[in-house]
């Protein structure tokens, strides 16, 4: 039976702390993993049990596991900060799995949760954001239809340098036109 928002390939389903804290802890901890995100090890597990109690509490972020099918936990995306009215909101995603990156589910999975943050939520404009750099990030955000509207100089520091954090959005006409005319690829 269909459980959460299914795609050809993955679900998103609501992240518990049973079933997914593990591997949350497993891959923020994992460098390689981790050296994309907004976040930097070492992440305790007392981190991850004040985020579930967080994400159960609140009102304005919605937590998602990104599972294959058959539900196995591969990966994690986000609504946060959202903000109604105006409809905005913040968005991220990481696939945890490392033997399956490259192969689209980030793309599947955030496609899935634009559809939620514009059908569901009616949110007006998401902004998400990477950090520069990140070429896999980059490439997934255009073929979900993110735009770059701004950048943050030099604000994380990976691999021996400063960085800029480059911001993205993708507004519900946008997503729309999109879902109407196809996808960049």
């Amino acid at each position: 039976m269909a459980f959460g928002l299914v795609g050809q390939r993955v679900r998103l389903v609501p992240a518990e702390r049973e079933k997914h804290a593990a591997t949350y802890h497993q891959w923020l901890n994992d460098y390689e993993v981790s050296e994309g995100l907004l976040i930097s090890p070492p992440h305790l597990i007392e981190h991850g049990q004040k985020f579930f109690d967080r994400m159960a509490e609140s009102k304005t972020d919605i937590a998602f596991a990104i599972e294959l099918l058959d539900g196995t936990h591969i990966g994690a995306t986000g609504i946060h900060n959202i903000n109604q009215p105006p409809g905005t909101a913040i968005t991220g995603c990481f696939i945890g799995r490392k033997d399956l990156w490259g192969q689209g589910f980030a793309v599947e999975a955030n496609r899935l949760r634009s559809k939620y943050c514009f059908e569901v939520l009616g949110l007006r404009v998401v902004h998400s954001g990477y950090i520069d750099g990140n070429a896999a990030s980059a490439r997934m955000q255009v073929k979900i239809g993110y735009l770059e509207c701004g950048r943050l100089p030099q604000k994380f520091w990976r691999r021996d340098r400063y960085a800029d954090e480059v911001l993205t959005c993708l507004t519900r006409e946008r997503w729309l036109e999109l879902e109407a005319n196809g996808y960049p690829k």
